[in-house]
């Protein structure tokens, strides 16, 4: 910068313009952060409560039901859809197996009367099987 055309005011103001359009470019990324964070907030707060109990089906639509699931269970699959207590506790009755619950846990969120171990062959007792 030994360029003597270029008074050290003018760089001066050279920098200021930039800064200024820097400024204006992080209040800009500021309030699209903001938008979208409110977003997610009302996202939050329209979505609906978690079904206390899923039934999840097999691999097909019309399949009967495979596992039995507390609501928010971690295992709980795309093919889970919510139920109320009473069609669970039929499904459970009726030989639905219960999903398992917390890992190594099975069925420790189930009704009491209700194991982890109906259904299953008595050799698998005790063994993760995958769902």
């Amino acid at each position: 910068m030994s360029d003597s055309n270029v008074s050290r005011l003018a760089l001066l103001r050279f920098l200021e313009e930039v800064q200024r359009r820097d400024l204006e470019r992080t209040r800009r990324w500021i309030a699209a952060e903001e938008q979208r964070e409110a977003e997610r907030q009302r996202g939050m707060q329209a979505r609906p409560p978690v079904p206390d109990w899923l039934l999840e089906r097999g691999l097909n639509a019309h399949s009967a039901p495979v596992y039995v699931h507390v609501g928010g269970c971690w295992n709980a699959g795309k093919r889970s859809g919510g139920v109320a207590r009473d069609q669970a506790l039929r499904a459970l009755a009726e030989g639905v197996r219960p999903a398992v619950s917390q890992p190594g846990e099975p069925g420790a969120a189930l009704p009491a009367g209700h194991t982890a171990d109906r259904g299953v062959p008595r050799g698998a007792r005790g063994r993760r099987t995958a769902p």
